[in-house]
């Protein structure tokens, strides 16, 4: 079932006390919404979704009738001031490899420090073994150099404590972070509950 770890995000998430029903969410590579979207779409109180290709427009109209669609570049309407800071609920269900100037969620995960609000939750893809990735050197080398070392496999351990770090440089507590695997060969989710410090 394509949703099921989204689902068991939400399930575990509301039985700590998350106020699902509080939050603005951002699905900032809807596609059409079907793989994950709907496994939250009715939890929060507004959902926005944002996607490049405009075949997925009507899906995405009967699919989350309720929801805010914005078709463009993610990258660009991030920048729009009416988002700064606005969600509590921010996921990044990002393309593997490289696509046009981006890398998985390498880029992407930076636009946190605009997007989410004082405090909220961030979901995002991990690949921790990539599949056929001796064919693609340029592949390689983003890895290499985003995680600083031999990407080729990378334990739960290592990242969560980089992402931890790389959460925090971006201006957050870090208020818990987990693991949530998607499937038994390579890619899962980490869920960080992140919350702004109070002003000195």
């Amino acid at each position: 079932m394509r949703g099921e770890a989204m689902e068991n995000i939400c399930r575990r998430l509301q039985n700590s006390g998350e106020p699902l029903s509080a939050y603005s969410a951002l699905e900032f590579f809807a596609r059409e919404g079907e793989w994950q979207t709907k496994s939250y779409a009715h939890l929060v109180k507004e959902l926005h979704l944002w996607e490049l290709d405009p075949i997925y427009e009507n899906a995405l109209k009967i699919n989350f009738p309720q929801g805010h669609i914005r078709i463009g570049d993610s990258f660009k309407l991030a920048q729009e001031p009416q988002y700064r800071q606005r969600f509590n609920w921010l996921v990044l269900d990002n393309p593997q490899m490289i696509y046009g100037d981006y890398c998985e969620h390498f880029e992407a995960l930076n636009l946190a420090a605009v997007l989410m609000a004082s405090v909220g939750v961030l979901i995002f893809n991990v690949n921790k073994k990539p599949f056929n990735y001796d064919r693609h050197t340029d592949w390689q080398d983003r890895r290499r150099a985003y995680y600083g070392c031999n990407a080729a496999h990378l334990a739960t351990s290592f990242l969560l404590d980089f992402y931890r770090k790389r959460i925090e440089k971006l201006g957050f507590n870090v208020r818990y972070m987990y693991e949530e695997p998607r499937n038994t060969e390579y890619l899962s989710y980490i869920v960080a509950g992140v919350s702004r410090p109070d002003p000195a």
